[in-house]
């Protein structure tokens, strides 16, 4: 009986070896070492398999790094909106707006507070 740290590590069905439904565990720091296991259907090592790529922290950071770039190309999408209405505003001469950007800026007890623009700075914007 032992444990084994899931960390910086490959794990795909193994091809090499004559042993039914078998599938590879491979740490990339010890390349040398191959952990061979074997489950007793198709579905049940197909399982396995996913279950174990989908638990790395690599899986994980690039979910994360997934979701960060779609969030900037949102931010980055609204961002060109706000502009333009910013820029379409100030020719109209008002007086003053708020401007709602994606991001608000935060103070230090957490709670939003929403910047507004004068109509100086929408004529430099």
């Amino acid at each position: 009986m032992g444990v084994m740290v899931l960390e910086n590590y490959s794990v795909f069905p193994d091809s090499t070896t004559n042993l039914p439904f078998a599938f590879e565990l491979l740490f990339h720091d010890e390349p040398e070492k191959r952990h061979i296991f074997t489950t007793r259907t198709e579905d049940d090592m197909a399982h396995w398999v996913k279950m174990l790529q989908n638990s790395s922290y690599q899986h994980w950071r690039d979910q994360y790094d997934d979701l960060i770039s779609k969030l900037n190309s949102i931010y980055d999408q609204k961002h060109k909106e706000a502009s333009f209405m910013i820029k379409n505003l100030s020719k109209n001469r008002i007086q003053s707006t708020t401007f709602i950007p994606s991001r608000w800026p935060v103070t230090s007890n957490n709670s939003k507070v929403k910047p507004t623009v004068s109509e100086e700075d929408l004529i430099k914007f």
